[in-house]
């Protein structure tokens, strides 16, 4: 499994060199790659799922809201809708506090 994951991550940082966003997307799904579980990460090697889709994802759903010609997303919409898109489980993801009573 480790193994697939390294691919996986050698292909995330590639297209993390396309632009910003997509840069900012590869950091954070190989971040969440690390901890993913073996069935999240066989059903991403088998769909194939890549950076440039969880882009177009976050696109398709900023359409959704956008005003005139202007569609944003804050940061936290933004990896939610690739958390999904990869089907990382935020319940596995112990690094990220849940509110501000975390840090303490």
């Amino acid at each position: 499994m480790q193994e697939i994951k390294g691919k996986l991550k050698e292909a995330f940082e590639e297209e993390g060199k396309l632009s910003q966003t997509y840069r900012v997307v590869c950091e954070n799904a190989i971040k969440r790659l690390k901890s993913a579980d073996d069935e999240t990460v066989k059903r991403i090697k088998e769909q194939k799922l890549n950076i440039a889709g969880a882009v177009g994802k976050m696109k398709d759903e900023a359409s959704k809201v956008k005003n005139g010609n202007c569609a944003v997303l804050t940061y936290d919409e933004g990896i939610k809708i690739v958390d999904n898109y990869f089907g990382f489980n935020e319940e596995k993801d112990e690094q990220k506090p849940k509110s501000i009573f975390d840090l303490i």
